[in-house]
């Protein structure tokens, strides 16, 4: 969890249960970039932005957002889009096979229309379009990637099926 945490700057982190951590002692565990005094420093300022209540709203109601226009894929795309996971704005769009067309197959289609579109998206695992946007992304910018994925779908569709 430590490449987000000071916002890019480098610095360790690790998550535990509490009786894990009550049975490490000084010297169990070390880290490359633990214990940097402006790292740190870094870390407890984005960490109180991002667990702030307005921070973490506007993610729930982004979130909202990708999932209403994901939905909208498997509806409109069903030849295409098997189905979305994922949590938050860490989403997949789980993808099917078309013919002779893998999902991933499918993915490299979809990836390519985006971007000769203007959008930026990648992959994860076989046939799945990965879908990670900033956490303070603006919704008109969040529905315009929406609208240029939408129609990235339509084109690979138009081409395939």
């Amino acid at each position: 969890m430590a490449k987000p945490l000071a916002n890019g700057f480098p610095i360790g982190a690790i998550m535990t249960s509490g009786a894990i951590a009550e049975e490490i002692k000084v010297g169990d565990h070390g880290t490359t970039f633990g214990g940097n005094p402006l790292a740190t420093r870094l870390a407890h300022h984005v960490f109180g932005r991002i667990s702030s209540p307005e921070m973490l709203q506007q993610v729930t109601e982004t979130s909202k957002l990708f999932k209403k226009h994901i939905d909208g894929y498997i509806t409109s795309y069903p030849e295409l889009v098997d189905s979305a996971r994922g949590r938050g704005l860490i989403l997949g769009i789980q993808l099917k096979a078309v013919g002779s067309h893998t999902p991933s197959d499918i993915a490299n289609l979809v990836l390519a229309k985006a971007r000769l579109a203007g959008l930026l998206v990648i992959t994860a695992g076989e046939g799945t379009v990965r879908l990670v946007p900033p956490l303070n992304i603006p919704e008109d910018v969040a529905t315009r990637g929406l609208e240029i994925l939408d129609l990235a779908f339509r084109q690979v569709r138009q081409e395939i099926v």
